[in-house]
Protein backbone atom coordinates (compact mmCIF):
# COMPACT_ATOMS: atom_id res chain seq x y z
CA UNK A 1 0.00 0.00 0.00
CA UNK A 2 2.54 2.39 0.79
CA UNK A 3 5.08 0.63 -1.16
CA UNK A 4 7.95 -0.25 1.88
CA UNK A 5 8.11 -3.82 1.48
CA UNK A 6 5.95 -5.03 4.10
CA UNK A 7 2.94 -6.99 3.26
CA UNK A 8 -0.65 -4.91 3.93
CA UNK A 9 -4.30 -5.85 4.16
CA UNK A 10 -6.24 -3.45 3.87
CA UNK A 11 -10.78 -3.97 4.92
CA UNK A 12 -13.48 -1.75 3.95
CA UNK A 13 -16.69 -3.34 5.77
CA UNK A 14 -19.72 -2.39 7.61
CA UNK A 15 -23.14 -1.00 7.51
CA UNK A 16 -25.26 1.18 9.56
CA UNK A 17 -25.77 -1.45 12.14
CA UNK A 18 -22.12 -2.32 13.14
CA UNK A 19 -20.79 1.18 12.20
CA UNK A 20 -22.81 3.68 12.87
CA UNK A 21 -23.43 6.82 10.65
CA UNK A 22 -20.65 6.38 8.68
CA UNK A 23 -22.15 3.29 7.89
CA UNK A 24 -18.22 1.94 6.75
CA UNK A 25 -15.37 0.57 9.36
CA UNK A 26 -11.90 0.49 7.80
CA UNK A 27 -9.18 -2.34 9.05
CA UNK A 28 -5.30 -2.19 8.01
CA UNK A 29 -3.43 -5.52 8.75
CA UNK A 30 0.42 -5.56 8.51
CA UNK A 31 2.43 -8.60 8.63
CA UNK A 32 5.02 -8.50 11.82
CA UNK A 33 8.40 -10.09 11.60
CA UNK A 34 7.03 -12.88 13.34
CA UNK A 35 4.41 -13.58 9.90
CA UNK A 36 1.29 -12.55 12.23
CA UNK A 37 -0.76 -9.79 10.67
CA UNK A 38 -1.38 -7.11 12.86
CA UNK A 39 -4.21 -4.28 13.20
CA UNK A 40 -2.89 -1.13 12.95
CA UNK A 41 -6.27 0.49 12.91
Amino acid sequence: MNKDGKEEIFVQFGNSYTSGNTETSISLFIKNTSGVYKNHL
